[in-house]
């Protein structure tokens, strides 16, 4: 244990693996890949949605974690995220890169927020670490998120 006194306050019992009981620790790890969707039953004033569309997905999960020593690799993380999308690869491709591009079919960014959670519920390597929220956005600054209860 350390004692650290932060700006402006008293100081501050912590451990560098555990933190104080009133801290949490999350690792987040994002992925990009290149996908399309479309929306069949789009409006009519977003009609071109319903065709397919293609977006630079950035995909994101939040797993709270007990210990800060790496209880759970950013990368590996990242390659669970991964493993989820490989159900999405177009036939005749081999693998998922960077520059292959998902079919997502009608999925929602909701809908693949919500899918992807629950994958990664079952995927977690330890029973103590949690999911916490699941982002999936089609854009830069538009898209959704599904944060746990």
């Amino acid at each position: 244990m350390s004692n650290r006194k932060p700006r402006g306050g008293a100081p501050v019992a912590s451990s560098i693996d555990s933190p104080p009981a009133a801290l949490a620790i999350f690792v987040v790890g994002a992925v990009r890949q290149w996908g399309k969707h479309h929306w069949p039953k789009a409006p009519l004033r977003w009609a071109s949605l319903r065709e397919p569309h293609s977006h630079e997905f950035r995909i994101e999960a939040t797993i709270q974690v007990e210990s800060a020593d790496r209880a759970l690799a950013i990368e590996d993380l990242q390659a669970t995220i991964r493993v989820y999308f490989q159900r999405f690869i177009p036939q005749g491709v081999s693998a998922l890169t960077p520059s292959s591009s998902l079919d997502l079919g009608t999925l929602s960014c909701e809908q693949i927020a919500l899918q992807l959670f629950e994958f990664l519920t079952s995927h977690l390597p330890d029973a103590s670490m949690q999911v916490i929220r699941t982002r999936v956005y089609e854009s830069i600054d538009a898209g959704a998120e599904v944060i746990g209860a």
